[in-house]
């Protein structure tokens, strides 16, 4: 028997993308909380691992850290996405020689950017 392919539409692929982002962080401290775990029982492939992320990614790491010890996100933050009226939740690079200039981003528009960035 013929298998088709139903297409999927972009309400469809909006409502699981949205469906994934809220059992994501629904499930964190669980999740969180076996990462935990697992790093405590592997220390040496953790150890290697972060050594070569560092090195690879040292300019964003030292950056997002920059904004995260220096820029507090304001209470009442609006989303600096055009049209968007939901708090912001997370700051935004768009250059990573400029450690103190950020973007407020609601979660939803933040992975927005990163997708429309690497595309």
């Amino acid at each position: 028997m013929k298998e088709t392919k139903r297409k999927v539409t972009k309400k469809e692929i909006i409502t699981n993308r949205k469906r994934n982002l809220e059992n994501y962080y629904n499930n964190i401290e669980k999740k969180g909380k076996y990462n935990r775990e697992w790093q405590k029982r592997n220390r040496n492939k953790c150890n290697v691992v972060a050594s070569k992320q560092y090195k690879k990614h040292k300019k964003s790491m030292l950056s997002r850290s920059k904004a995260f010890y220096y820029i507090e996100i304001p209470k009442g933050q609006v989303c600096q996405f055009k049209g968007c009226r939901r708090l912001a939740k997370e700051r935004h690079h768009e250059d990573y020689d400029k450690p103190l200039v950020v973007k407020f981003y609601c979660i939803e528009h933040h992975h927005f950017v990163h997708r429309r960035i690497t595309k």
